[in-house]
Parts: structure tokens; C-alpha cells; sequence
């Protein structure tokens, strides 16, 4: 089995028909907010530190209450300090994994922060092509890092597709993680309520989505033509991202620095550099900024950076 398939496999569970795959969650607010004690805010900080480099502030221990409570429902536990308990006995060794996705920030859009598809339509896409790249024998390929539910990869998917197809270029692939393993099975399957598909091009809603009937009416997801071009992976950012080798044309890593502190935040551009191709690009939120760029890493607009050699 080749690494492609090595991956794919991994959310073969979640790739079901259309009919078969239950709607996405929408939790309502819990009635009852459960209390936390400093010591065991604390615990819980530093573990989530560990494990995944997320920093959470002191401002932050109302919304770990809010996340939890649904959690400690599920587990029967009546308050944050039994959860605690049961963290340090290691009773639930997957349980530090459901504490990460409770407490992942995951909101995204589809198209959020238009300019940076704008820029890849218009700016990138078109040089990797141009005359004396050598590049036109070669797959085009992409990384959304912390991808959350997909809106963002399969966003850069139709960029891809609706201008690659224009030129008769069919050989590009993106590479999609999260930290988050629930996040990752949404995104996998691609289903989406209506009110969430908002594409700046209207005509690519028929052409990239397929539209649920009966019990899926109101919903949409997106065709498998697409969805193969993207495999979708469990990542940890500060650990090793990819095989040896493996280099991107492209890196989206946006909105995820604000979560880290300036050391780990360092540490990750440096890494994402190491990904990168000669040539290739950096993207980050608006609300972001590198502090301080690794060498060959040039500014090119406020959030877009290009490699010359890290």
C-alpha cells in the first residue's frame, strides 16, 4: 500500500454514501455550566500544552467549562474534578484525544478570507505554470493545515480544479490535517447544510456539489470527484508533518498561530518552511503575523509569504 492509499484508508470508515451518513451535529448550549477550580484549570492547561502546543490563557477557563460540560455528560462524571481524576489514572488513554477536540477552536467557511483565493487563481496557480517553470510535468500540490470541518481544502479545491481543467493540467492533489479527529471525519464526508455553501461563484455550486433529497434535503455535499483529490489526515503541527521528502507548492496555515505562543509559533513557520518547495508559499490569517521570518522567507503581501530557501 502506497502512503496515498496508507492515508486515504485511515477515513475509509466515514466515506459512505449519501444516504448513509447521519447529519452534522448541532449541539445547543448546555443549561447547566459546570465549575472548574484553578488547580484543575491548570491541569488541564498544561496538559493540553503537551499534547498539542495549544496555549489557553487564564481569559480562556470559561469557554474550557462551556466545551467540557457536554463531555462530562457523556462521560457521567459529575464534575471537572473527577474528569481529572480519570485524565491523571490513564484509565482512557484516548481520552486526552477527546479533550483536544473539545476544546479546538474549529469555526471556518467556505471562501473565508477570499482574497487569499483570489491571490491563487490569479497569482500562484498561473506561475507555476508559466513558460520556463518546468513545473507543467509535475503535480501541483497543497496543504490546508488545520483544516477543522474542510470548508477551507475543499475552498482551494474547486480554485484548483476550475482552473487547472481550463488548461488541461489534471495532475494536483491537497493534503488536508487537524489536530481534531472529529473535525476530520466532517470534513471527510463532505456534507454540508445549505445555509453554510456560499461560493463566490454561483455556478459552482452545481458543478462541485451534489444536492441531498428527502431526509438530506436543506444539505449538500461535494461530488467525489472532488473529494479524491484530497486525503484527509490526523496531525499534530508541532510534530513531524509528512514523510522525508515531501514538499508543497502551497501551505494554508491560517488562524492557527493565534492559539500558540510566540516560541511554539516560531517553531511551526520554521517547520512549515522546511515543506515547502523552493518557490512556494506561506499563507496565514489576516489577524496573524510572523514575528520574526525564517531566513528565505519573503514577505509578499500582509499575509502571504514566498520561499527562496529556509
Amino acid at each position: 500500500m502506497n502512503s496515498r492509499q496508507d492515508r486515504t484508508a485511515r477515513f475509509q470508515s466515514v466515506r459512505l454514501t449519501f444516504q448513509a451518513i447521519a447529519p452534522i451535529d448541532v449541539l445547543s448550549p448546555p443549561s447547566n455550566i459546570v465549575q472548574i477550580r484553578d488547580p484543575d484549570f491548570q491541569f488541564l492547561r498544561q496538559l493540553v500544552y503537551d499534547q498539542s502546543s495549544i496555549h489557553l490563557g487564564e481569559e480562556k477557563k470559561e469557554m474550557v467549562c462551556t466545551r467540557l460540560n457536554n463531555r462530562l455528560a457523556q462521560l457521567g462524571l459529575a464534575n471537572v474534578a473527577e474528569y481529572c481524576e480519570l485524565l491523571r489514572s490513564n484509565r482512557e488513554p484516548e481520552e486526552v484525544t477527546h479533550l483536544i477536540d473539545a476544546l479546538s477552536t474549529n469555526f471556518t467557511t467556505f471562501f473565508r478570507e477570499i482574497a487569499h483565493f483570489k491571490f491563487l487563481k490569479e497569482k500562484i496557480l498561473p506561475d507555476y505554470l508559466s513558460p520556463g517553470s518546468r513545473r507543467q510535468n509535475s503535480p501541483f500540490r497543497a496543504w490546508s493545515a488545520a483544516c477543522s470541518t474542510g470548508e477551507e481544502a475543499y475552498s482551494m479545491a474547486i480554485v484548483m480544479a476550475s482552473f487547472f481543467q481550463a488548461v488541461a493540467h489534471d495532475l494536483w492533489q491537497i493534503f488536508a490535517s487537524d489536530i481534531s479527529t472529529r473535525v476530520l471525519e466532517k470534513a471527510a464526508c463532505g456534507i454540508y447544510e445549505g445555509r453554510r455553501v456560499q461560493l463566490p461563484n454561483p455556478a459552482w455550486l452545481q458543478r462541485y456539489f451534489q444536492k441531498g433529497a428527502g431526509d438530506w434535503t436543506g444539505y449538500y455535499r461535494v461530488k467525489q470527484t472532488l473529494r479524491e483529490q484530497i486525503d484527509f489526515q490526523h496531525e499534530n503541527l508541532l510534530h513531524p508533518v509528512a514523510p522525508e521528502g515531501e514538499k508543497y507548492h502551497l501551505i494554508f496555515c491560517r488562524n492557527v498561530m493565534i492559539y500558540f505562543d510566540h516560541p511554539t509559533a516560531q517553531v511551526l513557520v520554521e517547520r512549515l518552511c522546511h515543506q515547502l518547495h523552493n518557490g512556494g508559499y506561506l499563507v496565514i490569517g489576516h489577524a496573524e503575523s510572523l514575528d520574526r521570518k525564517p531566513r528565505g522567507l519573503k514577505q509578499i503581501e500582509s499575509s502571504i509569504f514566498r520561499k527562496s530557501s529556509c
